[in-house]
């Protein structure tokens, strides 16, 4: 981590609309902290003594309510607070809001936030491109299908096609995760990989990790580590990415189903005849020996095609498939 800057700045003396700056598009690393501070307000001077010197910085419970205006929320060379602010409406918990350091040209993509899990996007322009930050915050008193809303979260921000870092407070341990778990399953289906490997909560009888940092591009990566905190009873996680790498689409080609059998690069093959279907012959011993080589930590689905294509390909995948099973005979094992 780079070394602390001093700053002599008057208070409130931040633009809340600063002008075109060249300067703002010349980053080459950018260093990102995530914190979970179980209620910001009368700790934004910690917050800034501590994390000050990152660039971008994601607070996850921030336990605030409207009556707190960005007066009492604002840091030296970060924009106004209340541009990426969202607190939670319907009581004083949860809460999250982003720090970003006003040399950087950012806007935020409410667009892609979704109303069932707290979170705030943000999208980051520099010469080499865009890339999207996002914090999040799921209580602990959250069921595990709340974790579908964290599915519809990836949804949106993983087809934008661009780098995305997500971090906050998932709530669940993940140095307990198996692979076949839920959070491991949807890792994997979307491309996303958590870089921290440490605890971030220390009691005197737990050591858990609940605050990860999730990235879909790991050549980004140049550098992450979990450091104590004054300011709450969770580490602060933190993240630096090179920004020369370009993006590692995960899908690169479209195929549009108005148009799938007409596509002039796939081969015309001729339908199944009735008759044709009726000489298919699969045997028990054939299922049993599939069922043996089948990778059961495989996420349901196809590899690599996106969850939206295949929401979209489903009823024609269905319909062909009832087709096929009405034509299909299942032989017993010869004993």
């Amino acid at each position: 981590m780079s070394g602390f800057w001093c700053v002599t700045c008057m208070h409130n003396d931040i633009e809340q609309n600063p002008g075109p700056n060249s300067s703002r598009y010349n980053y080459q690393n950018i260093q990102i902290a995530g914190i979970n501070v179980n209620s910001l307000r009368y700790k934004t001077d910690l917050i800034h003594s501590e994390l000050g010197e990152c660039d971008v910085i994601c607070v996850s419970e921030t336990k605030l309510k409207a009556n707190v205006g960005s007066t009492d929320l604002v840091m030296p060379n970060f924009y106004n607070p209340d541009l990426f602010r969202k607190d939670r409406s319907t009581d004083g918990g949860g809460g999250i809001l982003i720090y970003v350091r006003d040399s950087l040209h950012c806007k935020r993509r409410s667009d892609l936030e979704i109303a069932e899990l707290e979170s705030v996007c943000v999208e980051i322009t520099t010469k080499t491109g865009r890339f999207l930050v996002v914090c999040f915050y799921r209580p602990p008193n959250a069921p595990v299908t709340s974790l579908d809303h964290f599915e519809n979260l990836l949804d949106n921000v993983i087809d934008t096609d661009k780098n995305v870092i997500l971090l906050g407070d998932l709530n669940i341990d993940l140095l307990k995760a198996s692979p076949t778990s839920r959070i491991s399953r949807i890792c994997e289906r979307y491309g996303i990989e958590n870089v921290v490997k440490e605890p971030t909560r220390i009691t005197s009888s737990t050591a858990t990790l609940l605050d990860p940092i999730y990235i879909n591009n790991l050549s980004l990566l140049r550098n992450s580590m979990v450091l104590p905190s004054f300011c709450s009873d969770h580490f602060s996680t933190h993240i630096e990415i090179k920004l020369s790498t370009a993006r590692q689409k995960a899908y690169s080609y479209f195929c549009s189903i108005s148009r799938f059998d007409t596509e002039p690069q796939l081969p015309n093959v001729p339908p199944l005849a009735p008759y044709e279907l009726s000489d298919i012959v699969i045997t028990e011993q054939d299922v049993i020996d599939h069922f043996q080589i089948l990778n059961i930590n495989k996420p349901a689905g196809p590899e690599k095609l996106p969850p939206k294509f295949l929401k979209a390909i489903f009823p024609s995948l269905s319909a062909t498939s009832k087709q096929a099973n009405k034509k299909t005979i299942l032989l017993p094992m010869k004993s």
